[in-house]
């Protein structure tokens, strides 16, 4: 299955905090955008596509507030990067796996200024690839996804996260998103001991 990247009513978040995302490119400041969600107290999770050519993020709040935030885990082929957050986070998703039909909402940053939360429905549970590189768990969603949506959160009526935004159809309205057992997965990788944090992938 080959993805294009997607690096794109109420505006009550439910579940955990969401953020917006702006990335400093290696060359200087870059106009790529993304959205993350708090998967702990010091730690959120977003898309790893974004950090292609960045050497960093910045997080901002709903107020505008800026979160200081520094990559502790980045894997291309899963598409997660996490990362360790200068903030005591009170509001965390849970995660939980997502059953196909159910109704789900995407609190996202496509928008930069506000919360948008689009509504859509998991379809099936799928391998995916992203441009044909990496493979990793995913659910595929209806919905349209815009630049900014990577790394939004996909979350149930009880406001668990049953997955992560990364990628758009490029022929119709349907999304993808990295499922919750590779969010899982990268969260007990930084747990372990002898992880080492990532170089960046800018050129030093």
């Amino acid at each position: 299955m080959l993805l294009a990247a997607a690096c794109s009513g109420s505006n009550t978040v439910t579940g955990g905090e969401v953020f917006r995302v702006e990335i400093e490119a290696c060359a200087g400041v870059s106009h790529q955008r993304a959205t993350a969600m708090a998967v702990g107290p010091d730690l959120v999770a977003t898309a790893a596509h974004t950090f292609e050519s960045g050497r960093r993020a910045i997080l901002r709040t709903a107020d505008g507030a800026e979160i200081t935030a520094e990559i502790a885990y980045l894997d291309f082929d899963r598409d997660v990067a996490l990362l360790s957050v200068d903030a005591n986070v009170t509001r965390v998703f849970d995660l939980a796996e997502a059953a196909d039909g159910t109704e789900v909402t995407i609190p996202t940053y496509a928008d930069p200024d506000r919360i948008e939360i689009k509504e859509a429905t998991v379809l099936r549970s799928v391998n995916a690839t992203l441009d044909g590189e990496g493979r990793r768990r995913a659910v595929e969603l209806s919905v349209p996804i815009d630049r900014g949506d990577s790394g939004a959160p996909v979350v149930d009526a009880d406001g668990r996260a049953v997955g992560m935004v990364f990628a758009a159809s490029r022929r119709d309205d349907r999304g993808w998103a990295v499922a919750s057992s590779e969010l899982e997965a990268a969260i007990t990788a930084i747990a372990d001991a002898g992880y080492e944090p990532p170089p960046s992938p800018c050129r030093s």
